[in-house]
């Protein structure tokens, strides 16, 4: 399941949490989620920022380990959300590996998830850079991939989707 900070507030994000427990969901992405001035008319609530990725999947490591909620009460028999994967979306090429992702690891993070991928030699980079940093051996990686449908849908990522550069440096 992936979740969006920009569309939940910490008690939105517990229940919402519990109830896809209950469906079987075990293996929750947290993502901060763009932000709603990019989005089409008519607009959510821009003025309501409760929650961002970290925050989220801290509170939900919380709910796991320690069965304790945001206002402090206890469960006895706290869920066993996400017992084998806790994650992150990754952008490859945005920024030096390293800072970021550790502080995602240390909030309880087990895997990331990267933006779909087209240029696989600035990932292999990317993921080399993360082998220095000793990220790799605590994580595991999901590779955006998608498949394309038409060749309409491959001008639309050839056109509007950002691409970083395979000269950009770390």
């Amino acid at each position: 399941m992936q979740i969006a900070a920009r569309d939940r507030t910490r008690i939105g994000l517990q229940s919402e949490t519990l109830g896809a427990y209950d469906l079987g969901i075990r293996n929750i992405l947290c993502i901060s989620g763009d932000s709603m001035k990019m989005a089409p008319a008519p607009r959510g609530r821009m003025d309501v920022v409760d929650l961002d990725a970290i925050q989220m999947l801290w509170i939900l490591r919380r709910m796991r380990d320690e069965g304790r909620y945001m206002d402090g009460t206890r469960d006895q028999n706290p869920a066993s959300i996400f017992p084998r994967r806790g994650g992150f979306a990754l952008r490859i090429g945005a920024k030096v590996p390293g800072f970021a992702q550790r502080k995602k690891i240390n909030a309880g993070a087990q895997f990331f998830q990267t933006n779909l991928v087209f240029d696989v030699d600035r990932m292999e980079v990317w993921l080399n850079e993360l082998v220095k940093r000793n990220i790799l051996d605590k994580v595991y990686i999901l590779i955006g991939i998608t498949p394309l449908k038409t060749f309409q849908n491959g001008k639309i990522y050839d056109d509007e989707v950002p691409v970083y550069s395979s000269q950009t440096q770390f």
